[in-house]
């Protein structure tokens, strides 16, 4: 039951849609074709690397089958690699877990100033910096996400958790608006407080 629900929620529904560094990246693009070539693209490559990640862990699942998951793929850069291209694999690794963590910072910090607190400020007449909060929105943000980090002991349970929140909150209300189906804010806010309820009371119990 757990590998067909990882399944049916990483091919059937698309949650990767509600992606927040994707949601950005589309609203970057300047013409229809330009987000269509972007697409393909991602479509192409995706699966590709999908491919290679699943074929690491299957080979050390083979060849060390009594390590633990998490230590798999350090234990295959320092017994299988050359010296050389072990510092590239690490070098990329880093960049890799980098480029994601920076993306979702970047991202967080934007939408809590230019979503949450410019309209507050806006109602109250008050200006301000959009910018210097940005920065401090995303420095505070990547604190909290550091102290949390350090404190978990399942980095893949932390992310599951947080799709499990932002796939119904966000995916449906989503999908409804590219299929053509209108709604308003107070449907949204009726559909998240039930969502963000049922999330807690199954957590919990």
């Amino acid at each position: 039951s757990f590998y067909l629900t990882l399944f049916l929620i990483w091919s059937v529904l698309p949650l990767g849609l509600v992606s927040p560094p994707i949601f950005q990246r589309l609203l970057m693009a300047k013409r229809t074709e330009q987000l269509r070539k972007q697409y393909l693209i991602v479509a192409g490559l995706d699966p590709l690397l999908q491919v290679t990640i699943m074929l690491i862990g299957l080979a050390g699942l083979v060849l060390y089958p009594h390590i633990h998951a998490t230590d798999v793929m350090p234990h295959i850069i320092k017994e299988l690699l050359p010296i050389g291209i072990r510092g590239l694999a690490i070098a990329g690794m880093l960049a890799v877990v980098i480029s994601t963590a920076d993306s979702y910072l970047h991202t967080a910090g934007l939408l809590l100033v230019h979503d949450v607190i410019k309209p507050i400020f806006g109602q109250k007449k008050i200006f301000f910096n959009e910018l210097n909060w940005a920065k401090y929105c995303t420095f505070l943000i990547g604190t909290i996400s550091i102290i949390i980090g350090l404190k978990s002991t399942n980095p893949l349970s932390l992310s599951f958790g947080a799709m499990r929140i932002a796939g119904p909150v966000l995916l449906f209300p989503l999908l409804a608006g590219i299929i053509g189906l209108k709604t308003d804010k107070k449907s949204f806010y009726i559909a998240m407080i039930i969502t963000l309820t049922t999330f807690t009371i199954t957590s919990l119990y």
